[in-house]
């Protein structure tokens, strides 16, 4: 062995090789599936049952809705008619747009009581069922009690003025007329209108009550604009010039004036009462 050797070995560097370790590396998770809590599921079921019972009952009410509006149990046979002295049941019923034997059920009230309305007659009417065949109508009608000319017609009318119908052949004519009140003043103002129809309605209603109304009826009261009367009485044509209000004072001395003339077989074709300044004051124009 040289002398150099031990040197080199000396001067050598003793390497040592170390092993990395090994890094661990964690599987990846499986992705987490959504789960269905039992909550969740309790909600669906009773949503489930809820579309069953739903479609259950559905079903049952419309079977039963078919059979109570076909079956004959419940056909019309017995009608009970209030409030009606112009028409009897059958034709209360038929205006109603029903008849004997029609389903209790199948019928629309309503619809049915807008039908009878319709009529001029009938101002106001109500139906019900009575299970298991009975209905009952019930109506309030217009009662006539003057005819009112307005401008070349007549008309059937109220004792608040209202105009039922014109007046049409096989209608009753026996009542006075009231005239002064035209289309136009209708169409203006309607209300103002019907009141002073109603005004003369009870004029004549007051006259009515006299004791010379049984021989002088009333035949045409006529209402100027300004509120002042005239009215016709007895078949020979008397007229009252009553001019304005107040009417009860003036009539009782219309009443006084043809009993004495009655009395001495005079009949006078007009009576003034209608001097505003000396309203006591009776002037008579003798025929």
């Amino acid at each position: 062995m040289s002398e150099d050797e031990p040197q080199k070995r000396r001067g050598r560097k003793r390497s040592n090789t170390v092993k990395a370790p090994v890094e661990e590396v964690e599987p990846e998770a499986p992705q987490a599936r959504p789960r269905v809590t039992r909550g969740l599921v309790s909600v669906l079921k009773v949503i489930a049952f809820i579309v069953l019972l739903g479609s259950a009952i559905g079903g049952f009410a419309y079977g039963a809705n078919r059979f109570f509006v076909s079956t004959s149990r419940f056909a019309i046979r017995h009608v009970e008619a209030e409030g009606s002295r112009r028409f009897g049941e059958d034709q209360l019923l038929s205006l109603a747009g029903i008849t004997r034997g029609d389903n209790l059920f199948s019928i629309d009230l309503a619809t049915a009581e807008q039908e009878l309305s319709s009529n001029p007659w009938i101002a106001s009417a109500r139906l019900t069922r009575r299970i298991p065949d009975t209905i009952t109508v019930s109506v309030t009608e217009h009662v006539a009690v003057a005819l009112a000319a307005i401008d070349n017609s007549l008309y059937l009318v109220t004792e608040d003025g209202y105009p039922i119908k014109p007046l049409e052949e096989g209608d009753s004519s026996d009542f006075p007329i009231v005239s002064g009140v035209s289309a136009e003043d209708l169409q203006v103002d309607r209300d103002r209108a019907l009141e002073r129809i109603a005004g003369g309605i009870a004029i004549l209603r007051r006259y009515e009550r006299l004791p010379m109304a049984e021989s002088y009826g009333a035949q045409e009261i006529n209402l100027a604009s300004d509120g002042a009367v005239q009215m016709v009485v007895g078949t020979s044509g008397i007229t009252f010039n009553l001019g304005q209000g107040p009417f009860r004072q003036k009539l009782l001395m219309a009443g006084r004036v043809l009993g004495k003339l009655r009395a001495k077989r005079q009949t006078p074709s007009i009576v003034f009462l209608d001097n505003q300044a000396h309203p006591e004051r009776v002037v008579v124009r003798l025929r």
